[in-house]
Formats: structure tokens, sequence, C-alpha cells
């Protein structure tokens, strides 16, 4: 699991850097590639947080948010 915070008052994006292997946002769905960085809208009431696709726990952690 990788969850980017947004710390700066006011803000509704957050840029991070990925890991390698492949990010699914879990309230989008959206995926993003490891090993790079990447801006993430994250507007109030959906923070940045991601399971690594193909994760032992990511098909449990996206059942239980969805």
């Amino acid at each position: 699991m990788l969850v980017l915070p947004v710390v700066k008052k006011g803000a509704d994006s957050v840029t991070g850097y990925f890991p390698a292997g492949e990010w699914e946002h879990l309230f989008t769905g959206k995926t993003y590639a490891g090993g790079a960085e990447h801006e993430i809208a994250a507007p109030i009431g959906t923070p940045a947080v991601f399971v690594k696709r193909g994760g032992a726990w990511s098909e449990r952690i996206k059942a239980a948010v969805r």
C-alpha cells in the first residue's frame, strides 16, 4: 500500500514517487507505473491511496474499500 498525503494547506493534488511495479488508485482505479514520480489529484474525499497490482493483499484491500 502507498499513501501520498496532501500536506500543503489548500492543495488538491500531491506529487510522489512510486516504487517499482504497477500501482492502482483505490478510489479511481487508474494505474500508474512505478519507478517514477507522478502528480495525483487528491481533492477532499479522494485521498491518494494506492495498492500494488498483483500484490498478495491488493484484492482484499480493494474489496474492503469498494
